[in-house]
C-alpha cells in the first residue's frame, strides 16, 4: 500500500477509525437491520468479500448467519480489533487497500459489499476506476456488487445535519452510556463534501466528553454512478433501502441506498 498516494489512504490513520470502541459506539448500531437487508437481497449464503470492513462487527454478523467472508481494511488498528473481537470460523481478516491488487484477486466471489458510505471514501476518478476493476476481478460473472451509500445531487448547494441518539447498557454492570450524535455535510464543490461527525458522550458516572471528527467524501448522483458501473462491466438490477425494501430511482436522493448490480462482463 505504501506509495499508492491515494486520497482514500486518509482512512489508514484517521483518528476515528483508529479508535475501534468509539467507532462501533457511533456508527455500528444499525447493523442488525443491514444484515436482514443484505441477506434478503443476496438470498443464498455464498462467498462474500468485504472491503473497508472497519472493526469487523458486520463481517462477524455475516459469518454468523452463514456467509463465508473475506474482509479487509486499510486501517491496521481496526483489523487487529476485528481479529481479536469478531473472529469466526467463516471469516478471514487482513489489512488491504480498496484500490490495490492483493491476495484475494481473481477469487470468484459470489458478492462484494461496501457498507456505510465506504464507496464515497474514494474521492478521485482514478480511485473509483481502480476499485471497480478490482471488484470485477474479485467477482464471478453474475456475481453481485452491493454499494451502500447516501445519494446526493452532484450540483447545487447542500448543507445537511442529521442527528441521532444511542443508548448502550453494559452487560456486566447494567450502567447506561448515552451518546448524542450529529453528522453535518457541507459542499466543497460539485463533487466533494466536507463532513463532520460530532458526539456528545455522557458516561455512567456523569462525566461528559465531546468528540469531533472531520473528513472529505465524494458526492454521487444515481445517473453518474450508473454510468460508472456500466462502463466497467456492471448492470444495476435493484435499489433497496436500509430495511431491504425496493426503491425506484426517484426515491433515492438524500437516502441511504443499497445499489445492487451484477458483473455482466
Amino acid at each position: 500500500m505504501k506509495g499508492l498516494n491515494l486520497d482514500s489512504e486518509q482512512w489508514a490513520s484517521h483518528e476515528l477509525f483508529s479508535k475501534p470502541d468509539l467507532y462501533e459506539l457511533l456508527l455500528c448500531h444499525n447493523y442488525d437491520v443491514y444484515l436482514k437487508a443484505v441477506a434478503a437481497i443476496l438470498g443464498k449464503r455464498g462467498r462474500v468479500i468485504y472491503p473497508g470492513c472497519g472493526t469487523g462487527k458486520f463481517s462477524n454478523l455475516l459469518a454468523e448467519s452463514g456467509f463465508k467472508v473475506l474482509a479487509y481494511d486499510i486501517n491496521s488498528t481496526a483489523i487487529r480489533y476485528a481479529q481479536a473481537k469478531h473472529s469466526h470460523a467463516n471469516s478471514v481478516y487482513f489489512v488491504g487497500s480498496m484500490c490495490s491488487p492483493s491476495k484475494e484477486s481473481n477469487a470468484n466471489f459470489d458478492a462484494l459489499l461496501t457498507l456505510n458510505n465506504t464507496f464515497r471514501h474514494l474521492l478521485s476518478n482514478n480511485e473509483v476506476y481502480l476499485f471497480l476493476e478490482k471488484a470485477k476481478n474479485n467477482l464471478r460473472v453474475g456475481g453481485d456488487l452491493l454499494i451502500h451509500l447516501g445519494f446526493m445531487n452532484e450540483g447545487g448547494n447542500l448543507d445537511e445535519t442529521r442527528s441521532w441518539s444511542v443508548n448502550l447498557r453494559s452487560k456486566k454492570t447494567q450502567t447506561l452510556t448515552k451518546v448524542n450524535v450529529s453528522w453535518t455535510v457541507s459542499p466543497i464543490d460539485n463533487h466533494l463534501t466536507q463532513e463532520e461527525l460530532k458526539a456528545e458522550i455522557e458516561k455512567p458516572d456523569g462525566q461528559q466528553a465531546v468528540k469531533s471528527f472531520q473528513f472529505n467524501q465524494r458526492r454521487w448522483s444515481y445517473n453518474n454512478l450508473q454510468k460508472q458501473l456500466s462502463s466497467q462491466g456492471f448492470k444495476i438490477w435493484g435499489l433497496f433501502d436500509d430495511y431491504g425494501n425496493r426503491l425506484s430511482v426517484d426515491q433515492v436522493v438524500n437516502k441511504n441506498v443499497f445499489v445492487v448490480s451484477k458483473r455482466v462482463a
